[in-house]
């Protein structure tokens, strides 16, 4: 089935049980397929760090049956989980290992392409013996590799690099993925997102001077509203029109702020990642999410923020007693990825626990 989904250009969705070698089973016919179908890679995307291990494992072993067409397979790591400088930003100024480093790529690169295989530990011994970064290295590795093991954000997540990059390219990209019935919860985590007062004044508090009055501006109408409605929790059909302009003109001065402090890192250059991505969904807010508005009483209260900075302008002084929290939560993922099944060859996706096939085809968006 595999392998006729990948010659037609199809996806599946298949349940079996647990141990009859799913990894494997999916793999070789995937394999197969690839010269044949001219497939220029294929994604093996899991949920949780056990499959990764299992799909390694099972390539090691069709590499060591074929030593004379070794496949080359890399590992996709996190930026968290690669980084050897994490307090440093990823800029030739402030990084050593970001210093000259397409001058040293071309090298690390021919090692790498010839070793094969790319794990973790091979990609980092590799970059470091070269005095690059191992997570750039892993991202460049990406154009010459045959098959890709990651999570399944590599794929699926609006920032995703495999998916970007085949775009990009034009690839032909055929994706496994297991134990599928995960990615369901996964995928709505990916395209939702929230944010609190409390993380607005904390941002206030870190501030430089230039930034301070439109986050107060946020912050004034995030108090606002949650003062104004009749209960604690409030569903809203469309965001308020003051509220939606006051988080775009904080978006738009912490976009200014960072472009202008590229060697800058920390709770600012996070802030603002968390303030683009709420924007980038509320822009597309439809029935496939759900907004509201969640008041509370505060866990801490406001003790060390600067001063003079009050969030109202009609004269009450913020204590930090209430706080609210902001949220896009998705119910139905399937609206944002039946883009990116539209962009792939074929995917599989398999589990041991699909349940009812209707129920994930419909969340998922498949065709």
């Amino acid at each position: 089935a595999v392998y006729r989904v990948a010659a037609n250009g199809r996806h599946l969705l298949a349940q079996a049980p647990t141990g009859i070698g799913k990894t494997l089973g999916t793999l070789y016919p995937l394999l197969r397929a690839m010269p044949g179908q001219r497939i220029d890679k294929i994604g093996y995307m899991t949920c949780k760090g056990t499959g990764r291990i299992t799909a390694l494992e099972a390539l090691h072993a069709l590499r060591e049956a074929a030593p004379t067409q070794a496949l080359r397979v890399l590992t996709l790591v996190a930026k968290e989980q690669a980084c050897e400088h994490p307090t440093k930003a990823c800029h030739g100024d402030a990084c050593p290992l970001a210093n000259g480093f397409y001058d040293r790529l071309p090298a690390a690169r021919a090692e790498a392409v010839q070793a094969g295989w790319l794990d973790a530990p091979a990609q980092r011994r590799i970059a470091l013996k070269h005095d690059v970064c191992p997570y750039y290295l892993g991202q460049e590795l990406l154009r010459w590799a045959d098959v890709v093991v990651g999570d399944v954000h590599h794929a699926f997540d609006p920032y995703g690099q495999l998916y970007g990059l085949a775009q990009a390219q034009g690839w032909k990209l055929a994706l496994l993925v297991d134990e599928a019935h995960n990615l369901i919860d996964r995928a709505r985590d990916m395209y939702s997102a929230s944010l609190s007062l409390a993380r607005v004044r904390a941002a206030i508090a870190d501030a430089p001077v230039s930034l301070r009055a439109p986050l107060r501006g946020l912050a004034k109408e995030l108090a606002t509203l949650g003062r104004a409605q009749a209960d604690d929790y409030q569903p809203l059909a469309t965001l308020p029109e003051v509220l939606g302009e006051a988080l775009q003109r904080v978006n738009v001065a912490l976009g200014e702020h960072v472009q202008g402090h590229p060697l800058e890192v920390g709770t600012m250059l996070e802030f603002y990642f968390e303030c683009i991505g709420l924007q980038r969904l509320l822009d597309r807010l439809d029935t496939h999410s759900l907004c509201d508005l969640q008041r509370s009483s505060a866990t801490r209260p406001l003790m060390d923020a600067p001063a003079n900075l009050s969030l109202l302008d009609d004269g009450h002084e913020d204590d930090g007693s209430l706080d609210v929290l902001l949220s896009v939560r998705n119910i139905v993922p399937g609206h944002f990825l039946k883009e990116r099944f539209a962009g792939l060859s074929s995917v599989t996706l398999f589990s041991a626990t699909l349940g009812p096939p209707d129920y994930p085809r419909h969340l998922l968006g498949l065709p």
